[in-house]
């Protein structure tokens, strides 16, 4: 893609002939553009893998495999994916199963901080929610 460049002198006043040099050079930014994103596409539906999460639009299981997927490679997610929204299917699942935990304090100390963090934020979005639709 062309690299535009900003300078600080004025520009001269515009004719006909630099307007349209301009036009033209934007229509073939777009022309890039569509073109590199049909190929994109194109690619996409030729290798593209078909991964459970690419299928819904529920913000919670988006949310379950994107954080399964930052130390964990695909091919061992996708299981773990399904047990955990079988497990726990919604915020308020999990909420009410962490609620449990931390009333044990050996589990407490066993999860450890980044888990305590969690935790803590899922408490948080429970409260919001819970706030917010009642």
């Amino acid at each position: 893609m062309p690299r535009r460049v900003v300078t600080t002198v004025p520009s001269p006043p515009r004719t006909k002939r630099r307007t349209t040099r301009i036009r033209q050079s934007i229509d073939i930014d777009m022309k890039a553009k569509r073109r590199f994103q049909a190929r994109l596409l194109t690619w996409y539906r030729r290798y593209g893998r078909d991964l459970p999460w690419r299928k819904t639009f529920d913000p919670y299981k988006i949310l379950v495999s994107e954080v399964m997927l930052q130390q964990t490679q695909v091919d061992r997610v996708i299981p773990k994916y399904h047990e955990f929204l079988e497990r726990y299917p919604s915020f308020q699942h999990l909420a009410e199963a962490l609620t449990e935990v931390l009333a044990d304090a050996d589990a407490c100390r066993r999860m450890g901080k980044r888990v305590a963090d969690v935790v803590g934020w899922v408490t948080h979005a429970r409260s919001h929610h819970h706030h917010h639709h009642h």
